[in-house]
C-alpha cells in the first residue's frame, strides 16, 4: 500500500514533498474543513426552511398559496443545487487540490444555489401565475 501511495501523483507532486506525512496531514486538514462545511450546510437548509416558513405565515390570505408555491420551490432549488455542488467539492477533495481551492469553490457553489434558488423562485411564481389565469 506504501509503494502505491509513494508512486501516486499527489504525493509526487509539488504541493506534498513530505511525502506520505505531509499528504496525510493535508487529507487532516480537508477532513476537518469538511465536518465545518457539514455543519454550515445544516445550519444554511434550517435557516432557508425558517426564512421560508415566516414569509408563508406572514403572507396576505389571498396569497398564501402562491408564497407557499414559491418557497417551496426556493427551498427545493438551493438543497438540490446543494447536493450537485458538494458532489463537486467533494471530488475536488478527493482529487488532492488545496484548501483554499476548496473553500473557493465551496463559497462559490453557495452564491450559485442562492441564485438557483431565487430563479426557480421566480419560475415557480410565475408558472403559478399562468395556471391561475388560466382557471378564472
Amino acid at each position: 500500500m506504501r509503494r502505491m501511495l509513494k508512486q501516486s501523483a499527489l504525493v509526487r507532486d509539488n504541493n506534498f514533498k513530505g511525502g506520505l506525512k505531509e499528504y496525510a496531514k493535508e487529507m487532516g486538514k480537508i477532513g476537518k474543513f469538511a465536518t465545518q462545511l457539514k455543519i454550515a450546510g445544516y445550519v444554511s437548509i434550517a435557516t432557508d426552511i425558517v426564512g421560508s416558513s415566516i414569509k408563508v405565515y406572514e403572507a396576505a390570505p389571498e396569497d398564501k398559496a402562491r408564497t407557499t408555491v414559491v418557497e417551496t420551490a426556493k427551498v427545493g432549488a438551493g438543497i438540490g443545487f446543494g447536493i450537485y455542488a458538494s458532489y463537486l467539492i467533494v471530488g475536488l477533495a478527493t482529487g488532492g487540490t488545496g484548501l483554499i481551492v476548496i473553500g473557493i469553490v465551496a463559497a462559490g457553489a453557495a452564491i450559485a444555489a442562492k441564485g438557483t434558488s431565487e430563479i426557480a423562485g421566480y419560475g415557480a411564481g410565475y408558472i403559478y401565475d399562468k395556471v391561475e389565469s388560466i382557471n378564472e
